[in-house]
């Protein structure tokens, strides 16, 4: 919770499901904005789920994931539930990337590339350390800071999974809300009995889209995949074409993201961990930006 007045909004209409708003009430008040989102009083469960989602980006540390410094809850008198999220401004987010680097028809540094992966992979291995699956990866939740550090955001149709439920079931409800082209063909047709602890690979997979979104400048690039009878040779297409831009080295580990097959698929342990022994050298200029970055 923080200290909060909304009042203190910049807010010149009321009628938005969900916007955004410099705060005002802060000195830094430039490097601060509020996220609201208004919610139908009767709409619960999207509120629990809604609530859960801040509580987890308010608990969580680390510098890839976007943090959020404050929250505040208030029922107005029209019956809506009204949510007040205090968050970091962000610059840009890597769908704005895609976008203009499209309109200057000009593709994206190999180094872009590889420096960015490797700030989500660690940011989301961080999440599935402690449990966490996503569960919503796509180019517009991958948001940087104004020093062009990168910061996944948008948790709300994240999961839980602890130790004691990995072979529970997944409500087949909470699999209905992701993006369709960020979307883990083993969620195309749902099976009964999917396990949560097969929730983490579909993670490994939306990235491993997003990565190929970056290398081709076009949004939707699975579509050819998502229509095709052959999944394995439309996905075969799709990384052929990626290595015609960049290296053989990156495009082996998006083959190793999109598995069609998740049980083959790797977790973002063993990526972190190819993206260090073999762009070792661009990662070492990474890290000493992120570290002098911190200091600024």
């Amino acid at each position: 919770m923080f200290n909060f007045d909304p009042k203190n909004l910049d807010i010149k209409s009321l009628n938005d499901i969900c916007e955004v708003y410099p705060y005002d009430n802060d000195i830094s008040s430039n490097n601060w904005v509020v996220k609201v989102k208004r919610l139908d009083i009767k709409d619960v469960d999207t509120l629990n789920q809604t609530v859960q989602s801040i509580v987890l980006q308010y608990n969580t540390e680390h510098p890839s994931i976007l943090s959020i410094k404050g929250y505040f809850i208030e029922l107005s008198e029209s019956n809506e539930w009204t949510i007040f999220i205090k968050m970091p401004r962000m610059s840009s987010s890597l769908l704005d990337i895609v976008n203009n680097y499209k309109e200057e028809k000009q593709d994206i540094p190999e180094e872009n590339i590889i420096t960015w992966a490797y700030s989500i992979i660690c940011g989301l291995e961080y999440l599935h350390s402690k449990g966490i699956v996503h569960r919503d990866i796509k180019a517009s939740n991958i948001l940087f800071d104004k020093l062009g550090r990168i910061k996944i955001s948008d948790l709300c149709s994240s999961i839980i999974v602890t130790e004691e439920d990995q072979l529970a079931p997944v409500d087949e409800k909470r699999l209905l809300n992701q993006t369709r082209q960020y979307k883990a063909p083993e969620l195309s047709n749902i099976q009964k009995g999917i396990q949560k602890k097969d929730l983490f690979k579909t993670d490994v997979w939306s990235l491993g889209v997003v990565l190929v979104e970056l290398c081709l400048i076009f949004p939707k690039p699975m579509a050819k995949y998502m229509l095709s009878k052959d999944k394995e040779k439309a996905l075969e297409e799709i990384l052929a074409s990626v290595e015609k831009k960049y290296s053989r080295l990156l495009v082996e580990i998006l083959k190793e993201m999109l598995f069609i097959d998740p049980q083959v698929r790797k977790s973002f342990t063993c990526l972190r961990v190819m993206f260090e022994e073999r762009f070792a050298k661009i990662l070492v200029i990474l890290l000493f930006y992120l570290f002098f970055s911190f200091l600024v």
